[in-house]
């Protein structure tokens, strides 16, 4: 199980870049489906996240 700070960062990461998909299909529909590769970039903006965020241990 993944500890509080890391899921968070985590659901923050696929949860921002899926409202930053939906956004860009709202103001641009020719993009379609295309958007949602965004969520390919959740794992590198978790782990910059963190960089910048480190857990107080």
């Amino acid at each position: 199980m993944l500890a509080n700070g890391r899921l968070v960062a985590a659901s923050a990461a696929s949860t921002g870049l899926l409202a930053v998909a939906l956004l860009l299909v709202v103001f641009w529909p020719a993009v379609g489906y295309f958007a949602l590769l965004l969520l390919l970039l959740s794992a590198p903006v978790e782990r910059v996240w963190r960089r910048l965020h480190p857990d107080p241990a």
